[in-house]
């Protein structure tokens, strides 16, 4: 076993977790540098761990509040309200008692319930933004077409940027066939 020398100028203590002498590099040292090492990844784990809980709890408190205001967002991006029987809209319900804000807005518009083929239709795609003027009553066989044109144009897109990388490869290999004659 090899001699550990101690520089004069250092404190020399006893990690408390391995046992080992150290010479601190500080006067704030407490661990030998190996232990020191593993105690600061179990603080970060701690933390992580403290740090997850929170993000837990403040998700099911999330939760609560929303079953205590009645409203909820879906994964789809739409926003659904609880609606109580006595309500004039409670036919528009789903199972549940919740019904689409956008479709709810329309309706209190109108006042009067909507059937099952009109289609409340975002006008600038944002499913949250249930304002009156980005609202769009649409018959079922209306609103299809917007969406099938909406994937045309997406489409469109695709072959529009294929169709430029593709000029820019054969302008690239003529230039190499150029050079080559």
């Amino acid at each position: 076993m090899r001699e550990i020398k101690f520089r004069a100028d250092r404190a020399i203590r006893i990690c408390p977790r391995c046992g080992k002498r150290f010479q601190a590099n500080n006067s704030t040292q407490k661990y030998c540098d190996g232990c020191e090492y593993i105690v600061k990844l179990n603080k970060i784990e701690t933390q992580n761990k403290i740090e997850t809980q929170k993000k837990i709890m403040l998700q099911k408190e999330e939760k609560l509040l929303r079953r205590e205001s009645n409203t909820y967002k879906d994964a789809m991006g739409y926003i659904l309200i609880k609606i109580y029987p006595e309500s004039p809209f409670f036919s528009m319900t789903n199972c549940r008692g919740y019904i689409f804000e956008h479709r709810l807005v329309i309706a209190q518009y109108l006042n009067r319930c909507l059937i099952k083929d009109e289609v409340v239709h975002h006008r600038n795609g944002i499913k949250s933004d249930n304002r009156i003027e980005n609202l769009e009553l649409l018959n079922k066989n209306k609103h299809s077409p917007i969406l099938q044109f909406k994937e045309l144009w997406v489409e469109m897109d695709k072959l529009r940027k294929k169709n430029s990388r593709m000029a820019k490869r054969l302008k690239s290999l003529r230039m190499i066939e150029i050079k080559e004659a």
